[in-house]
């Protein structure tokens, strides 16, 4: 049994001192995470991806479906940066850590017309705080979304008259 336990030990070993070779697969991209504010009471928290390198790039706005957070669709924005977006992929209040003001709505269609108008809100923000960044092409800004997601990003779309 002894004889059977080293060379198990022997199975194993490798030299911890050698660091590991690294190859970077694609492109260089940052990941800001932050929040912004979308109302006095209201802050969107999100992941901003941006590519290598300098803009301006276009810009996409991503709010995740009913399940999801805004790690979603984080693995598409990579890409996309690696590509020369910049993405903005935004925590709905439906999102499992933040659902807590999106419950009452359910209760109270009063209180969830005002939450649908709030996420709304939430989501052009985010439109103006792409466009507000210094390496983002203004007048390149797409959306994506899916089920839930496409549905109130859908309303965002609307002019921004008042």
């Amino acid at each position: 049994m002894e004889r059977l336990v080293e060379n198990s030990r022997s199975l194993f070993y490798y030299d911890a001192s050698e660091l590991p070779n690294v190859r970077t697969n694609g492109t260089d991209v940052t990941i800001r995470n932050l929040a912004y504010q979308a109302a006095p009471k209201r802050w969107v928290r999100a992941y901003m991806v941006v590519p290598a390198g300098e803009g301006p790039w276009p810009g996409l706005l991503f709010p995740h479906p009913g399940p999801g957070s805004r790690a979603t669709f984080l693995g598409e924005a990579v890409t996309l940066a690696g590509r020369g977006a910049v993405s903005l992929l935004v925590d709905a209040p439906w999102a499992p850590d933040t659902v807590m003001a999106w419950g009452r709505a359910v209760a109270d269609p009063e209180e969830a017309v005002r939450e649908h108008v709030r996420t709304v809100i939430g989501l052009r923000r985010g439109i103006d705080l792409l466009i507000a960044q210094p390496d983002v092409y203004p007048v390149r800004i797409g959306f994506v979304g899916h089920s839930f997601g496409a549905l109130i990003g859908g309303c965002s779309s609307v002019s921004k008259g008042g």
